[in-house]
């Protein structure tokens, strides 16, 4: 974005702005490719993007006037006219400047037009050796790391700047970005071989990423001073109300006087004398080098004027939407359209509470009066909450969240949530960013009687867990034995519900034989038996990986017996006190 600033140049390419322009002037610009490469395409934007803006983007605040100076468009210009009125038709810091420096030389009104003239049309260095000459009526402001005088100060870079803007209806003067920076540019290079052009040009270029607000702030971007950003897209404030367009500068300023009534004003009498236009420039001193005298610069800027290509001017006017209607998108912020079984609502961005910006139902009959399937879209939710669908007819629930969503809880599920699906009562899933740090991935729970979950990259090489719930053991939301098992799972509007089996699967360790290497755990918590609906038999099942290329595996079956683990028959291997050990405890967690 700092590059925007030297890119916004082109004085007299057109070479239309001085008489004696010269072929070496022409050409000179034309010779340095690499500034141009550089500098034309954010020329073009900031120019384009500020001359698509609307003349009168906000109604008047005050009937006060005052004009921002945007070095090199013209602004001494307009300053010049305003001076030599003895009622001013507008307020300006330069106006300001020449009221201090009136006081301490006692000068008149006339006395300060004529001084202002004088100062500022001779050259460049007459204008600096005056302010050298009175640096006590000038105020320069910091803009670190350099100072800028107070009309070339962009707003952003001061709050008295801001506050003097925004306190009345302020106009402005925009020039094409190129012709700016070739104006600028020439100011403090008096070289005229095109080399050395190039050459000052680029190593300026570097310079101004580092200290953007060097030389006076000539090099400042317009869209900083009318937006106080480099880039409009991130502008929240304007500051210019009311544009003005070098090419054609003396036929908007006067538009705008009558606008404001100033003609009529006793010493307006007579009308305003023609500014010097942007097309028409000559010798403004804050443009000329001293490089010129070719003989043929005539034929060279006809040839130039030759190969614009003129088109009409449009027919219609420019579209004036203001800011706010923008992002209210339709009219009072919602707009709803009815198509065949099928209805859209639109909302602009935060004008519902619940973020809702989109939604759109699909209905079963012609009337709309049945819907099948509703489809809501939301922006700027703090749960990341982006798309809900919902099928009413088959209580069916579907959400989709934006990366970044945070947990509820440390013991709830939802860190990371990517989609939310629920069937109401009967089932319900939720899929995860592969961001967590426990790896889940999918967590599925059909509601009473099963809940599984999917894991990925986890450390002791689980991808699966599930839990096996058995409701038939439930006479009215209660055990039939009247008794609470221990091992329970609470179900919402069921209750706690016995545990019948938990499993987990486990991934292959190369490191580990596959006859060692456990690839499945079921744990069977309660089994029937003819004696009572539970009893307190469990077992444990253990399932390891094959061999490559084997049908069979390795299988143990362990009962619960006495507080201990046992195989059956007796005479199969025991498991060892840490083997018994190592498997109470998965069971316990």
């Amino acid at each position: 974005p700092l590059a925007l600033a030297p890119s916004e140049h082109r004085e007299t390419l057109s070479g239309a702005d001085d008489p004696g322009l010269s072929k070496m002037r022409i050409w000179a610009l034309w010779a340095a490719p690499s500034v141009l490469l550089v500098s034309l395409p954010l020329a073009e934007a900031d120019h384009i993007s500020i001359s698509l803006v609307q003349t009168q983007v906000r109604p008047l605040k005050t009937r006060c006037l005052r004009f921002m100076h945007i070095p090199k468009t013209g602004g001494t210009s307009i300053d010049a006219e305003n001076l030599r009125h003895a009622i001013k038709p507008f307020d300006s810091l330069m106006l300001r400047t020449f009221h201090r420096l009136a006081r301490v030389h006692d000068w008149n009104s006339s006395t300060m037009a004529e001084r202002f003239q004088s100062t500022h049309q001779d050259s460049f260095w007459t204008y600096i050796n005056f302010i050298a000459g009175n640096a006590a009526s000038y105020h320069f402001l910091p803009a670190a790391p350099d100072r800028c005088e107070d009309l070339h100060m962009p707003p952003s870079q001061s709050k008295f700047i801001r506050d003097y803007y925004d306190s009345c209806e302020t106009f402005c003067t925009l020039r094409d970005p190129l012709e700016r920076f070739w104006s600028a540019f020439q100011n403090w290079s008096p070289t005229c071989d095109p080399l050395g052009i190039e050459a000052e040009a680029v190593e300026l270029l570097k310079e101004l990423k580092q200290r953007p607000y060097q030389r006076d702030c000539f090099f400042v971007p317009q869209v900083e001073m009318v937006y106080g950003t480099r880039r409009i897209s991130n502008g929240m404030h304007q500051y210019c109300d009311r544009f003005l367009h070098q090419e054609n500068l003396s036929a908007e300023f006067h538009e705008l006087m009558v606008e404001r009534g100033r003609p009529e004003d006793g010493d307006f009498q007579g009308g305003y004398a023609s500014l010097i236009d942007g097309t028409a420039r000559a010798k403004e001193f804050h443009g000329d080098s001293g490089c010129g005298g070719a003989p043929d610069s005539e034929e060279r800027r006809a040839e130039h004027t030759a190969q614009i290509l003129d088109l009409p001017s449009p027919w219609s006017e420019r579209p004036d939407i203001p800011r706010e209607k923008f992002h209210a998108r339709c009219y009072q912020g919602e707009k709803t359209i009815f198509y065949h079984k099928c209805k859209v609502e639109q909302y602009a961005p935060y004008t519902q509470d619940d973020g809702l910006v989109q939604r759109m139902t699909l209905y079963k009959d012609v009337r709309r009066q049945i819907p099948l399937e509703i489809r809501e879209r939301f922006k700027h939710r703090k749960d990341k909450l982006i798309e809900r669908k919902r099928r009413p007819m088959q209580n069916e629930t579907i959400e989709r969240f934006l990366p970044g969503r945070p947990s509820t809880s440390a013991t709830n599920a939802g860190g990371a949530l990517k989609e939310f699906r629920e069937i109401s009562a009967l089932s319900r899933e939720l899929i995860f960013y592969k961001s967590r740090l426990d790896g889940l991935v999918r967590s599925v729970e059909i509601i009473g009687r099963k809940m599984f979950e999917y894991f990925e990259d986890r450390d002791d090489r689980l991808i699966y867990h599930s839990v096996t719930l058995d409701p038939s053991s439930l006479t009215s939301g209660t055990l039939r034995t009247g008794t609470k098992s221990k091992d329970t799972y609470n179900v919402e509007s069921v209750g706690d519900v016995p545990i019948k089996k938990m499993t987990e699967k486990f991934r292959r360790n190369p490191e580990v034989p596959a006859d060692e290497d456990i690839a499945k755990i079921s744990f069977y918590l309660t089994e029937q038996s003819s004696a009572s609906i539970y009893s307190s038999t469990g077992k444990i099942r253990v399932d390891y990986h094959r061999d490559p290329g084997s049908l069979t595996f390795r299988q143990c079956m362990y009962h619960y017996e006495d507080g201990n683990l046992r195989r059956r028959p007796a005479s199969l291997p025991q498991p060892t006190q840490a083997e018994v050990h190592k498997l109470l405890q998965m069971q316990s967690t």
